[in-house]
């Protein structure tokens, strides 16, 4: 079989979710019912709601891994953006706790929101099978100690970082193969800098990033492997696949979790750039903001 179409360990051999349509799931005494609630059985439907919590590891992350009967038994056959009869689930609830709507926006911790918002902490699922999900397990309301929190915006970003380096080494190399404009590429305050000082800095940046990434502080080494495989697909990058590839050959199992856009990426490459090439803090600083914009809305 060839490697990463090995079936996940926790799939059920026969039932799936996938064999579910993309229609409200009710679940009840280990029976499912779709479409609309059978009569009489509402209110005990409403009962057995939430009967089991969302399952977590020692660190306080969510365990994906035991989330995996409720995703493609294949991940590669998982479409890597959003389309119809899929849907992106964020594994960490309630979103109350982390976006902090009920509290002026100024008080609002960003850590909080970037972390739930992290396309490396959701997962492609099929609408069946994510309305499923919700209906057997327990509303997430306890959240990961902040320290540990920190240190997975770190592997978080180290992750980015990985994946914006690549996309544009390739769109230096004169491979355009992604869906962002030219102009944002080459802005008019990288027009003067030299090609090779532009790749040497990116290919450090990634030497970096992928340092930190080998020794990720706090998250699983199968999500780490899952983040590169998916990136390694959404880019069409043979290196990122290398890596993926040499992680996969240890253990071949990793989840579809979602990347971030082309424009994201790139939009953290030039970051890098800027602050590399370009002196004036203040300017830095208003770029910074744009990446930042652009990562909470991809």
């Amino acid at each position: 079989m060839p490697r990463g179409l090995e079936l996940h360990e926790h799939s059920p051999p026969l039932q799936s979710p996938l064999s579910v349509p993309s229609r409200t799931v009710f679940s009840l005494n280990g029976k499912a019912y779709f479409g609309s609630v059978p009569a009489g059985k509402k209110e005990s439907i409403q009962r057995a709601r939430h009967e089991k919590p969302v399952p977590t590891l020692e660190s306080g992350l969510v365990d994906m891994d035991a989330l995996s009967m409720y995703l493609h038994r294949n991940p590669l056959f998982v479409p890597l953006y959003a389309t119809r009869g899929w849907e992106y689930h964020h594994v960490n609830h309630p979103k109350t706790v982390y976006k902090q709507e009920s509290l002026p926006e100024e008080e609002r911790d960003e850590r909080l929101i970037w972390f739930r918002g992290s396309t490396y902490q959701q997962l492609h699922m099929r609408i069946g099978s994510e309305e499923m999900y919700h209906d057997v397990h327990e509303i997430y309301g306890t959240r990961p100690p902040m320290a540990t929190i920190e240190m997975a915006l770190r592997d978080f970003r180290r992750l980015d970082v990985v994946g914006a380096s690549a996309i544009y080494l390739n769109l230096l190399n004169g491979n355009n193969q992604y869906n962002v404009d030219v102009g944002s590429f080459n802005p008019p305050w990288i027009e003067d800098v030299d090609i090779f000082q532009r790749r040497e800095v990116m290919q450090e940046a990634r030497a970096d990033a992928e340092r930190g990434v080998s020794s990720a502080e706090v998250l699983e080494p199968r999500l780490v492997t899952s983040a590169l495989k998916r990136l390694a697909l959404a880019l069409k990058d043979p290196y990122i696949n290398k890596l993926a590839d040499r992680r996969l050959s240890t253990d071949p199992n990793f989840y579809p979790v979602r990347t971030p856009s082309h424009k994201t990426l790139l939009t953290i490459a030039n970051g890098i750039l800027f602050r590399e090439f370009v002196e004036s803090n203040s300017a830095g600083e208003t770029l910074q903001t744009e990446v930042e914009r652009v990562q909470l809305a991809a």
